[in-house]
């Protein structure tokens, strides 16, 4: 039963990096719609949100953490006590801190718009949080590694 939730998590995590990717390299360049970005971050924070917790699933399953929280932002903590494991760097953590604020900040936000290629998001005190396609292939390439260590786990 555990390493079908296991499996579950990494399929998961996967389809949605291949959806974002998709999105940024492919649909991106032909339809130039900086909407499209938000869905790139969205599906991302998504494959982020399985992908942590594939990787305590895993943990847990090995017998080196006894639990893990339901809550994205307290996963995230109880990764980094097992960041070494998978040479997760302090950025790596940043990473998906940023990634899932920004969805929250989308979430909550009063106004969004797009500007010269830019998707932008506004606070209810108006503090602009903008997305370039230069964001989301940054993006993408920051939750290769968590990709990356999905792959392993299956392998081991």
């Amino acid at each position: 039963m555990d390493n079908t939730k296991l499996n579950s998590l990494i399929v998961n995590a996967e389809k949605h990096y291949r959806i974002a990717d998709h999105m940024t390299y492919v649909s991106y360049s032909i339809l130039k719609d900086a909407k499209l970005l938000m869905n790139v971050v969205e599906n991302l924070n998504s494959s982020m949100k399985n992908a942590v917790e594939a990787i305590l699933h895993y943990e847990r399953i090995n017998k080196r953490i006894s639990f893990y929280p339901r809550e994205y932002e307290n996963m995230i903590d109880v990764l980094k006590t097992v960041s070494r494991n998978y040479n997760l760097k302090e950025s790596d953590i940043n990473f998906l801190k940023d990634i899932n604020r920004t969805v929250n900040e989308h979430k909550k936000s009063p106004v969004e718009f797009t500007r010269r290629n830019k998707f932008i998001i506004a606070s209810d005190i108006y503090r602009l949080k903008t997305l370039t396609i230069e964001d989301a292939k940054s993006y993408i390439s920051k939750a290769k590694v968590f990709i990356l260590i999905l792959h392993k786990l299956i392998n081991s």
